[in-house]
């Protein structure tokens, strides 16, 4: 893809937009002249003191509205993370003219996954007590680390950052409660959006069972590609990684968009 482009990069429960670490810039070097967005959602990030829907489309449109998308001339795809992904999937459902693809991560949807996958029984006490009922933010973030990523090589240092973030845009309870009924409450489009979809998961995810990105993939037939270690937050444990699918996931789409012109007839061409 040489074309500009911009890339909306859209996270999950409780976090924020510097939650993405330096995957922002690992996707910038893999498409330099394209424009990456890093929305908040309503509660959390700049917007900590909004007060988020109970519902994905609402904040669908909350998003729509704060990134000003109708006013984007250039081929905008969506990128999002766990809860990022079913505001991925609904913005494509309701607005497939906006978008020119979407990137799911280790994302799961109701009416294709049952609720024991899509949050594994396991975490239920832990999301209880580490993060919900936890007052220090240091045991907080350690807690929400552990359970999302696998073998980040730098830690404590994600720590001392997602305290930073915590301390200066902290979450209210309110806020992340709503976003989990969010979570919990959309339900999948009864047919697959009518944009490209990719499908990237982690083999080692401890949140969400990966048979949920297996299932969207089949259900809807559409790609999935899948890291063998990588845990639920696929883009700290494998950024580069996902930045390769994603490159070649392009690159291919490119191609065929490129044979199609080129199938045309003779009459058609002019």
């Amino acid at each position: 893809m040489t074309k500009k482009s911009s890339w909306v990069l859209m996270r999950g429960l409780a976090r924020e937009h510097r939650h993405w670490e330096v995957f922002p810039d690992q996707l910038k070097n893999t498409f330099p002249q394209s424009e990456i967005i890093l929305p908040d959602l309503p509660g959390s990030g700049i917007h900590h003191q909004t007060s988020c829907p109970m519902r994905i489309d609402q904040i669908v449109e909350f998003i729509r509205r704060d990134i000003e998308i109708q006013s984007r001339a250039e081929p905008v795809f969506l990128i999002g993370l766990s809860m990022g992904g079913m505001i991925a999937v609904e913005w494509s459902n309701a607005y497939p003219e906006e978008i020119c693809g979407a990137v799911l991560l280790n994302t799961s949807l109701r009416g294709i996954s049952p609720f024991y996958q899509r949050l594994r029984p396991t975490n239920y006490l832990k999301i209880l007590t580490g993060i919900f009922l936890q007052n220090d933010l240091q045991k907080k973030e350690t807690a929400i680390l552990e359970i999302t990523s696998n073998h980040h090589p730098q830690q404590q240092q994600i720590i001392e950052h997602w305290v930073t973030y915590a301390r200066q845009n902290p979450v209210s309870r309110m806020t992340a409660l709503n976003q989990l009924i969010a979570a919990s409450c959309y339900r999948a489009p009864e047919s697959k959006p009518q944009v490209p979809i990719l499908i990237l998961s982690g083999l080692g995810d401890r949140l969400i069972n990966p048979d949920c990105s297996v299932a969207i993939a089949k259900t809807w037939q559409v790609p999935l590609q899948v890291h063998p270690v990588a845990g639920h937050d696929l883009t700290l444990d494998a950024g580069d990684w996902v930045c390769d699918e994603i490159h070649s996931w392009t690159g291919k789409r490119s191609a065929t968009e490129s044979n199609a012109d080129t199938a045309l007839s003779p009459a058609d061409q002019y």
